[in-house]
């Protein structure tokens, strides 16, 4: 018989550890966002106290399983407070599931019992849960029964390093957007000073402040924000940089112009996948597409280096489809309840075609 326990204080969570790795190891799983060094550098800096909701899953002595979840309010046109349960670390990872190493479906059957029975909430709503989870397939005949909506939510593209030559892989990419741009890039550099250098990461606040420059500026062009602007990102961001380097999980490349940085990719390296997170360049380089450069640099160290894939992460922007055409699909899961006050209102919701504004995850939590 499967006993659950929940996890409400990050002292508690902090103390798992070990456990959790070596489940997570097990659970078929594994991905870099839900890594206990992630989720729990995440928690410090984003969640409330009260909104923790990590479960243990028990049978007898032996831990078989954690849902490593999140309690939110939201307000519905600004008044009305609405409770949803989320992944933990949304909206900031890109890939999201729940951990289980045995009993799968009895488990998860166990898991949103408990939430039904022992919970207040308007929905759940999981994001990013990826198309190689070994729990879709069981979440889906779980959640089938409740008139949970599953479906696609967005792309990732990757790029298999193993199964060609970097030569043969680069004859695949965009003729226009890739090759032809690359060459005439390299012409306008071939007379200046500039190099592709790895970051030792030893003066972490002396980086933060580099990459929030350049994101900075590579978004300003967009007209949109930086998420480098808030503190707490920034915090968050060394905090879990400090964390990951201790394992050699986090990597920050620069393309050097005269020794100073013009651009900047900041990745995760884990079970010999390189996951591509952050880029931005000094606008003020823009007609040599610096960004463009150096990400062609690194994927190539990719193919040289002992990596099996380069990762794009989450997303479908469309520069990616110009360098892969290989994607998976990361899936959303989404449960309304239909009891008591919530389910009243989620009723009238769906009758009036409303939809809650959490479709469209933001930075922080509310």
């Amino acid at each position: 018989m499967i006993h659950i326990e929940r996890i409400d204080t990050l002292a508690e969570f902090a103390s798992l550890r070990e456990e959790w790795n070596d489940l997570l190891a097990a659970s078929g799983s594994e991905s870099i966002h839900l890594r206990h060094e992630w989720l729990y550098t995440w928690a410090a800096h984003f969640l409330a106290k009260k909104d923790l909701l990590v479960l243990r899953l028990r049978e007898g002595n032996d831990t078989i399983g954690f849902a490593p979840l999140q309690v939110r309010t939201i307000r519905l046109r600004g008044m009305l407070p609405y409770r949803q349960v989320l992944f933990l670390g949304d909206p900031e990872s890109d890939f999201s599931d729940f951990i289980v190493a045995r009993h799968r479906e009895q488990a998860l059957r166990a898991i949103f019992a408990r939430l039904r029975s022992r919970l207040t909430w308007g929905e759940m709503l999981f994001h990013n849960i990826p198309d190689t989870s070994p729990n879709l397939y069981a979440l889906k005949d779980v959640l089938v029964r409740e008139s949970a909506i599953v479906r696609e939510q967005t792309k990732c593209y990757y790029i298999d390093t193993q199964a060609v030559t970097w030569e043969q892989y680069y004859a695949t990419t965009s003729k226009s957007f890739v090759q032809q741009d690359l060459r005439r890039l390299h012409n306008h550099l071939c007379d200046k000073s500039w190099e592709v250098v790895e970051s030792p990461l030893q003066d972490i606040s002396r980086e933060i402040e580099t990459i929030q420059f350049l994101h900075s500026c590579s978004q300003a062009r967009k007209a949109r924000g930086s998420y480098y602007a808030s503190d707490r990102y920034r915090r968050f961001i060394a905090a879990m940089m400090k964390e990951l380097k201790n394992f050699g999980e986090i990597r920050l490349f620069y393309l050097l112009l005269d020794k100073k940085p013009i651009a900047f990719v900041l990745g995760f390296h884990f079970r010999k996948i390189f996951y591509y997170w952050n880029i931005g360049f000094d606008s003020a380089h823009q007609k040599l597409s610096p960004s463009k450069v150096l990400l062609a640099e690194v994927i190539q160290r990719c193919f040289h280096s002992g990596v099996n894939e380069f990762n794009f992460m989450r997303g479908d922007s469309d520069y990616k489809t110009r360098w892969t055409k290989q994607f998976r699909s990361n899936f959303q899961i989404r449960w309304l309840n239909e009891r008591g006050f919530y389910g009243f209102f989620n009723q009238y919701r769906s009758h009036s075609g409303q939809t809650s504004r959490a479709e469209q995850p933001q930075l922080e939590p509310a």
